[in-house]
């Protein structure tokens, strides 16, 4: 007669878990999972107690994964839990249980809250209880987001409110703050005249003004520090506009503290490192020791003379000369028309048709789903690669044990199998290319920069001329030294290709290197007839 398995032949751990997330916040706390546990099987001695703070809503979690390879080694055989939802709440890792059960390396499994037996009606029912869970956490996702989108078109929003407002629990909106609307105002007011810098701004209002932030339950009534500044000139809120993670934008019902021609131009003036724009009049793309000069090495200045004609008509000259800071220079002065024309006719060849970046940029996703599907395919054949050499080695190790094989054999076999899992095991490239982000912005930005260039402000050039060619610029007999670095160099060149696919190639080429990662300044979208004509 067959022997009947009882508890004391396998070997259980118990898992506990919890998240912070809305739908698993009425969840028994970790520690009461582990008394109600010992409390229902005071029969069952777990060989551990793993206890985790993560969510089940997808795969990932790491104690719970190294639990799964426990359980895949042989080393223990039964999961204690306060429910199943406990174990998962995702497809992935339900299918990884059941499976497990399937295969027989996991025998057992007992919750506080549902029996289950290993059984074909029980694995079902196992399942449904898990993909019931699944559907919940599914469902109350798409709740949420139906009710906030249903929030903010009603002019509303879902988190606290900024400085200078206040959350109305009676009616679910933002109001005024009436202690800190009119100073908060007051420091767009600062930024606005381009009199102030940014840490100017916050020392005033900590020393002088007496500012601080409104006080809440554990947080609050602090000065206000730099970063939270920052993120307040940054804030759309300010001019009534909810702008989401996907690009969509609400109106808000809510009083505006500034209007939205004031909000853009205080981005404009906070720029890449938040300092406002000088007041004197004298802001240049240029300065800032942008540009050196070639004879001395220092820096380039801008001047602005204005010369009155007898009829009454003002001339107005801007020019760029050496500060000669150093000593003598014979280097002269450098009319600023002739500096920028310089500049364009080293930026006009990056810039490419519309229907050439959209092309090249069709092309590179292409290329890179193909890799992606290539990548995927290759962790596919080293995991069954990985699995295959692991059944020969257990094999192996049995017919050792067996008296079968001697040792050299089983010694020269197990090095091999062992080599073979050591290259299944190596990291292969990941799925998902990092290199078609950084490709994509340098192309978009590449197209846009000669229009922005030519048609935007003092701040856009700047960006250009400083993404394009780097900060080490220099003139030498009215002669501009710049040349377009990283992809903006192959960009350059991109009508000289005999086909667009082999221009595409070089940028994705030049992008799959490590040390090439990153994005660049996003400039704005060319206008529509612009756009159109250049197509």
């Amino acid at each position: 007669m067959p022997r009947k398995m009882t508890d004391s032949t396998v070997v259980y751990e118990l898992y506990a878990r919890k998240s912070q997330e809305p739908d698993d916040r009425q969840a028994l706390s970790i520690p009461a999972q582990t008394r109600e546990c010992a409390s229902k099987f005071p029969e069952i001695a777990p060989s551990q107690v793993t206890e985790e703070s993560f969510s089940a809503k997808a795969p990932g979690r790491p104690l719970f994964d190294e639990m799964i390879d426990r359980i895949e080694r042989g080393e223990i055989q039964g999961i204690l839990a306060w429910h199943p939802d406990r174990l998962s709440r995702n497809s992935v890792d339900a299918g990884r249980i059941i499976y497990l059960l399937d295969t027989g390396k996991l025998k057992d499994l007992k919750f506080c809250s549902y029996t289950f037996e290993n059984t074909p009606e029980g694995k079902w029912m196992l399942s449904m209880v898990m993909s019931q869970a699944k559907y919940q956490v599914d469902k109350l996702s798409i709740d949420v987001q139906r009710g906030n989108r249903q929030k903010y078109e009603g002019g509303g929003i879902t988190w606290r409110a900024p400085q200078g407002y206040l959350n109305n629990k009676a009616t679910l909106q933002i109001e005024p703050d009436p202690e800190r609307f009119d100073l908060v105002r007051r420091m767009w007011d600062m930024l606005l005249s381009g009199a102030y810098t940014v840490p100017q701004i916050q020392r005033i209002a900590n020393t002088e003004w007496n500012y601080r932030t409104r006080r809440l339950a554990k947080v609050g009534d602090r000065p206000l520090a730099l970063s939270i500044l920052y993120r307040l000139f940054r804030d759309p809120l300010y001019c009534a506009l909810n702008v989401r993670p996907d690009g969509t934008v609400y109106e808000c019902s809510h009083l505006p503290m500034v209007t939205s021609e004031e909000f853009w131009k205080v981005q404009k003036l906070l720029g890449k490192r938040g300092r406002p724009k000088p007041k004197n009049g004298l802001a240049s793309p240029y300065t800032d020791r942008l540009i050196h000069c070639g004879e001395c090495g220092c820096s380039f200045t801008v001047e602005r003379k204005d010369k009155r004609l007898k009829s009454g008509k003002v001339l107005h000259f801007t020019h760029y000369r050496c500060t000669k800071k150093r000593g003598p220079c014979s280097q002269g002065y450098m009319p600023e028309k002739s500096l920028e024309d310089q500049f364009f006719t080293k930026i006009g060849p990056i810039s490419m048709g519309t229907s050439c970046w959209r092309w090249v940029s069709t092309f590179l996703i292409a290329r890179a789903s193909e890799e992606s599907t290539q990548a995927k395919q290759i962790v596919t054949h080293q995991q069954r690669s990985v699995e295959t050499a692991e059944k020969e080695l257990a094999t192996l190790k049995l017919m050792f044990r067996k008296g079968f094989i001697d040792e050299h054999e089983f010694i020269d076999q197990r090095a091999e199998l062992l080599c073979d899992l050591s290259q299944g095991r190596t990291p292969s490239k990941s799925p998902n290319p990092r290199w078609l982000g950084p490709a994509l912005s340098a192309l978009s930005f590449g197209h846009r920069c000669a229009y922005w260039y030519t048609h935007g402000d003092a701040y856009d050039k700047k960006m250009i001329v400083t993404t394009l060619g780097g900060s080490d610029l220099s003139i030498l007999d009215r002669i501009l030294n710049f040349q377009p670095v990283g992809p903006f160099s192959i960009m350059a060149k991109h009508a000289e290709y005999a086909t667009w696919s082999a221009f595409a190639e070089d940028i994705r080429t030049y992008f799959q290197e490590e040390t090439h990662q990153g994005l660049f300044p996003e400039l704005q979208p060319l206008p529509s007839d612009i756009d159109q004509m250049a197509a």
